[in-house]
């Protein structure tokens, strides 16, 4: 690699990095990515696009999209019991191996250097510009990307997220039984009930199945335990013909801290930018990813207090939208069992939600459609919690 000095350099070539590489070379600078891993690469992650994904992206991925799921299948303490068709449900189910290494090799189109297998270092400050040191050589840049997700290293060198709330989730891809496979390929199961402060998932892809544990817990000592009992419970996944099991953090949202200070701008997972009720971080990584290029633009041509300008901008997109699912939560885990009734299995809220999955909707208008749809008894009860 000849060029060593580039106006940014982004950390880590996940849907974020990648996303904000693409964009600062659309505004003609010279953009480096890197990347600890090879690409493609396994990544857990349920691998469930939401309608808000293909909206903020500019081209065309039905290539990497392995199936469409049309209906769910709630399932409450080991027992089935709901299988509904929301109206207008638009999920896609991607692997992420594929899905960021399109990500990625479209930022690369875009004119980004891409140095794969290097890991970063060191990242220190001098005479106004980032030395950075990876183990594929040492670089220059204005400006840096903090893209490294949950335990962001970059985001620890400069000091800013300090108190990051995260929880844990354990996946497995598993290899079904081809009559399971063509049976269930078109459902999304959640199980609810059963995991502490959390959910398992079962999602569909083209010839496997995601099936997973989550929680907003930081620790989850019976992870695999809940896993395994998932696995049993639901003959899709049942005695599969093979099995892999990845584990990672989840940085769900807590409340606004900055962002960016002095040239280094966090995005996607290393912000925390993860939907503190549903643990789904593609689309706000996506989205942070581009919104971080447009304010790194001005910062690169001097424009004061970019960085807290891409801080705030966050908080009116993205952080807001968060308060509003993270009072979701707190009801679903403090009441699962009223969260289940009025809510889960209510073919009304279900309708509301696919809205929200599908870019229809954001969660403010969500959440005040699922309080006006609760009856009147439920709404007095709950109304000191869904108070905002």
């Amino acid at each position: 690699m000849n060029n060593k000095k580039f106006d940014a350099i982004v950390v880590g070539a996940g849907p974020a990095g990648s996303s904000a590489a693409r964009r600062l070379c659309q505004l003609n600078r010279t953009v480096l990515l890197i990347d600890q891993a090879k690409f493609p690469r396994e990544k857990a992650c349920g691998g469930g696009l939401t309608g808000n994904v293909e909206k903020f992206l500019d081209f065309d991925i039905s290539s990497v999209i392995e199936t469409k799921v049309t209906s769910t299948l709630c399932v409450f303490r080991g027992k089935i019991l709901k299988r509904l068709e929301p109206k207008g449900l638009n999920v896609s189910m991607i692997r992420r191996p594929k899905f960021d290494h399109l990500l990625a090799m479209k930022a690369k189109e875009a004119g980004a250097v891409f140095a794969e297998n290097a890991r970063l270092n060191k990242i220190m400050k001098s005479n106004g510009r980032y030395l950075v040191e990876t183990t594929a050589g040492n670089f220059e840049s204005s400006s840096v990307i903090g893209a490294d997700g949950a335990l962001s290293p970059t985001a620890r060198v400069v000091g800013l997220r300090n108190k990051m709330k995260l929880g844990i989730a354990m996946e497995a891809e598993v290899l079904p039984r081809k009559e399971m496979l063509e049976k269930w390929q078109k459902l999304a199961i959640f199980d609810f009930g059963v995991v502490p402060k959390g959910y398992g998932w079962v999602f569909p892809k083209q010839n496997s199945f995601s099936i997973g544990v989550g929680t907003v817990e930081n620790k989850f000592p019976d992870a695999r335990k809940h896993l395994d009992d998932l696995i049993r419970r639901h003959e899709c996944v049942r005695n599969p013909n093979g099995i892999s099991i990845r584990s990672a953090p989840l940085p769900y949202w807590e409340k606004m801290q900055p962002l960016a200070e002095n040239g280094v701008f966090l995005v996607g997972d290393a912000g925390g930018l993860v939907d503190p009720l549903s643990g789904e971080g593609i689309s706000y990584a996506i989205r942070s990813g581009k919104t971080a290029s447009e304010f790194i633009n001005e910062f690169l041509n001097g424009v004061l207090n970019s960085d807290h300008g891409y801080t705030e901008e966050i908080e009116r997109t993205i952080a807001r939208n968060f308060e509003f699912a993270g009072k979701l939560a707190s009801i679903f885990f403090r009441y699962p069992v009223a969260a289940y009734i009025l809510g889960v299995r209510s073919k009304i809220v279900n309708d509301i939600f696919a809205r929200l999955i599908s870019g229809k909707i954001d969660y403010s208008i969500l959440y005040e459609e699922i309080r006006s749809s609760l009856p009147g008894r439920a709404y007095r009860l709950l109304k000191p919690i869904l108070s905002i």
